[in-house]
């Protein structure tokens, strides 16, 4: 999880929208922040709830709170002798971001049980095919993590991407299926679907191949309805419709393809890097402006880059794991 994912779970987190899948994801994170992230996040939080805190937190939550920073601090006992109001005001915040969605609970009318989570994570150039409790089937492209509950319950069926997956949601109108995917809430009755959020991607993408979709942009609240055919593309911080004439194609990676049919090099190379594990630069405006069909298989990363420097008249260089394209462009 980083920063972006955290300030934007926060957010929800004050206004009360957040999810009981973002909260515990959110919550494992927490128990494996550095004392810097520890730090940025409570001044984050303080920014946005300040007025809410309680006055006074209680001892225990306090003494929690001084034996996780002290075994994580390198010279601790002097940071706490210097602040001691700032241990105050960790503590309060500490105590409502680390109860297990207590809030989350008290507002609703029956209590439920717990809710266990697991999580599949793929590494790069891996595959996974999971079947979720309701009879869903979720693909996992590489480098990909899916946190989804062991059962559904409640209302909704709600997971966590991070990656790349397809989905094929089992029909069950009276329970919305919902995906957590960065800043984009994908939300279907039963229907299959892409969806492309990598953390560091330029554009983060959601593809219907059947049935209809809501895709939503938390942070600005945007929302569109996605049919058969049709895309959700959000990219510098605007989420817009676009066709997307062979749907089948968002899937190939299922057998090891990437096909693109007249679409921008910035995608291309986002989509060759996160498949290959390096940034690849565009070193040019001409290039930023190209437009390609062009189908990779499973080749090296260099055979790869030979191609694109054919199609586009350029030059690549490689070093470690960052590619620089320059060239006159298309």
């Amino acid at each position: 999880m980083d920063a972006h994912h955290y300030h934007a779970f926060l957010e929800k987190y004050a206004a009360g929208r957040h999810t009981e899948a973002e909260h515990l994801v959110f919550r494992q994170w927490l128990l494996h922040a550095t004392p810097a992230q520890l730090e940025e996040v409570l001044d984050h939080y303080a920014a946005l709830q300040r007025h809410r805190l309680p006055q006074h937190p209680a001892p225990a939550a306090v003494a929690a709170l001084e034996a996780r920073l002290n075994a994580l601090a390198p010279t601790p006992a002097p940071a706490v002798a210097r602040r001691p109001m700032r241990w105050l005001s960790v503590a309060a915040m500490v105590a409502l971001l680390l109860v297990a969605g207590a809030a989350y609970w008290l507002r609703s009318a029956r209590p439920r049980p717990a809710v266990a989570y697991r999580q599949q994570h793929t590494a790069a150039g891996q595959r996974a095919r999971l079947v979720l409790a309701d009879g869903s089937v979720v693909h996992l492209n590489g480098n990909s993590t899916l946190s989804y509950p062991a059962t559904f319950a409640g209302n909704t069926r709600e997971v966590q991407l991070r990656g790349e997956a397809y989905f094929e949601v089992a029909k069950d109108p009276a329970h919305p299926f919902i995906i957590h995917s960065g800043r984009l809430r994908t939300r279907v009755v039963g229907t299959s679907f892409n969806v492309y959020a990598y953390p560091h991607a330029r554009q983060q993408e959601v593809t219907v191949l059947t049935g209809k979709v809501v895709v939503q942009d938390s942070a600005s609240t945007r929302a569109v309805t996605l049919r058969p055919a049709q895309k959700a593309v959000l990219a510098a911080s605007a989420l817009t419709v676009e066709p997307a004439p062979t749907p089948a194609q968002s899937i190939a990676w299922q057998q090891g393809r990437l096909v693109f049919d007249q679409a921008a090099l910035p995608e291309i190379v986002d989509k060759l890097g996160q498949r290959y594990g390096v940034r690849i630069t565009l070193n040019s405006e001409q290039l930023l402006r190209c437009r390609l069909t062009v189908e990779f298989g499973q080749e090296p990363l260099t055979d790869a880059l030979e191609i694109l420097s054919a199609l586009t008249g350029s030059t690549y260089t490689l070093q470690e794991q960052h590619v620089i394209l320059q060239g006159a462009g298309c």
